[in-house]
C-alpha cells in the first residue's frame, strides 16, 4: 500500500502527464467521472452530478455502489483506493470508458494518492459507506454510516497543490466535454454546477453549435452503421456562403477528442473528394475546381476495440480499417442523396 503510494507521488507525470499546466488535474477529474459514466453504459446508472468549488471536486452517480467487501469477508473497497492495479478495469469487465484520449485508466488509488483530501461513499446493500484519505493515507477504517435508501457513489477530492503545480479547473472546458457525453447518450442526465445539461438531438446539437450564424444547405446528413467490430456515428451540413471557407470536424473515438483526427476523419473527407468530384465531373462541372470539404462541417464518432496512433504524441487514429467502414457508409448514402435531390446537388455545386 505505502509503495504504491510513494511510487505514484514520486513519479505523478507516468500517470496524469503534465503536473504543472493543468493537464493532470483534468486527467484525475475524468478518471472519476468516467467511472461514473461507465455505470450508465453498463445498465446501472441514469445520471452524474459534477460539482467544482475551490478546487474541489464532487462526482456522484446513482450506480449499483461499490461492494465493501468480498463473499468470504475481505476487503474490496478499500484496496480500490489504496492499491495500484494491473488490469484496465477493477472488476475485469470490458469495455471500460477512459474520456481522456489515450488514455489506459488509472483507477481510484493515483487519484487518492494524489489528493490532499479524498474521501469515498457508497451505498450497498441498504447501507452507505465512507472512507476518507488524507496525502495518499487513509484516515482510519471502513465507516458505517447506517442505513439508507439511496443509490449510487459520490467521490470528493482535492487535488494535491505540493504534486500539481496548477490547480485550475477551466469550468467552460469541463462543462462542453460533459455536454459531449450528454450529446452522445441523449437520455443520460447530465448536471454541471447544479445545471442540467441537455443535449436531446444528439450530435446535431454539437453540430449546431459550432456553426451559429451561418445558412445550412437543406437538412443534416447523417450516417450510423457498424462493421468488423467497429461503430461509426457522424453528421455533417454545408454552409454555403459568398466565399469558400475551410470545414471544420469534431471529431471522437471511444468518446475521447481526438484533436488531431485520424483515419476516421480523413475516410470521410477522402470520400466527399471521391463521390462529389465524379458526381460533378459528370454533370459537366470540372472536378478540380469543386472541393466538396469546403464549407462542410462535421461531428463524427467511431468506437473500436483496439485502436493504433500515430503522430509524437499519439493523438492520431491511425487503423486503416475504421477509414473503409467511414468510406462505405459515407458513399452509400451520398450516391442515394444526388440520384434522389439532383435540385441539392445542383445548388452544392453552384456553392449557395
Amino acid at each position: 500500500m505505502e509503495h504504491d503510494r510513494e511510487a505514484v507521488r514520486k513519479r505523478p507525470g507516468m500517470y496524469v502527464g503534465n503536473t504543472d499546466n493543468g493537464d493532470g488535474v483534468l486527467q484525475i477529474l475524468w478518471e472519476v467521472v468516467g467511472n461514473a459514466f461507465d455505470q450508465y453504459l453498463q445498465g446501472l446508472a441514469t445520471s452524474v452530478q459534477v460539482r467544482i468549488e475551490d478546487n474541489r471536486v464532487m462526482v456522484r452517480d446513482d450506480g449499483a455502489g461499490i461492494a465493501p467487501f468480498y463473499e468470504d469477508g475481505r476487503p474490496r473497497l478499500i484496496p480500490f483506493i489504496t492499491e495500484i492495479r494491473d488490469t484496465a478495469t477493477a472488476d475485469g469487465h470490458f469495455p471500460h470508458v477512459h474520456l481522456v484520449f489515450g488514455s489506459s485508466g488509472l483507477g481510484l488509488a493515483p487519484v487518492s494518492f494524489l489528493s490532499k483530501e479524498f474521501e469515498l461513499q457508497t451505498v450497498w446493500g441498504g447501507t452507505r459507506y465512507r472512507v476518507h484519505c488524507r496525502d495518499g493515507h487513509l484516515q482510519g477504517d471502513l465507516i458505517d454510516e447506517g442505513p439508507d435508501t439511496g443509490r449510487g457513489t459520490t467521490v470528493s477530492f482535492s487535488p494535491d497543490p505540493a504534486i500539481f503545480g496548477c490547480i485550475s479547473y477551466p469550468l467552460d472546458h469541463v462543462k462542453e466535454r460533459l455536454g459531449h457525453l450528454a450529446a452522445f447518450y441523449p437520455d443520460y442526465q447530465v448536471r454541471f454546477q447544479g445545471e442540467a445539461i441537455r443535449r436531446p438531438r444528439g450530435l446535431l446539437e454539437l453540430l449546431d453549435e459550432g456553426t451559429e450564424g451561418l445558412t445550412p444547405l437543406g437538412e443534416p446528413l447523417s450516417v450510423a452503421g457498424e462493421a468488423r467490430g467497429i461503430r461509426v456515428f457522424c453528421v455533417w451540413q454545408w454552409y454555403p456562403g459568398e466565399r469558400p471557407r475551410d470545414g471544420s470536424v469534431l471529431s471522437f473515438l471511444n468518446h475521447a477528442v481526438t484533436v488531431a483526427h485520424g483515419t476516421h476523419v480523413s475516410g470521410f473527407l477522402d470520400c466527399l473528394r471521391r463521390e462529389l468530384g465524379e458526381a460533378a465531373e459528370t454533370a459537366g462541372c470540372d472536378p478540380a475546381a469543386f472541393d466538396p470539404t469546403q464549407n462542410v462541417h462535421a461531428v463524427i464518432h467511431a468506437f473500436m476495440a483496439e485502436p493504433r496512433f500515430g503522430g509524437p504524441t499519439r493523438d492520431h487514429l491511425k487503423s486503416p480499417e475504421v477509414a473503409e467502414v467511414m468510406d462505405h457508409l459515407v458513399s452509400a448514402r451520398l450516391k442515394t442523396l444526388i440520384a434522389e435531390k439532383p435540385t441539392w446537388f445542383n445548388r452544392l455545386l453552384a456553392g449557395r
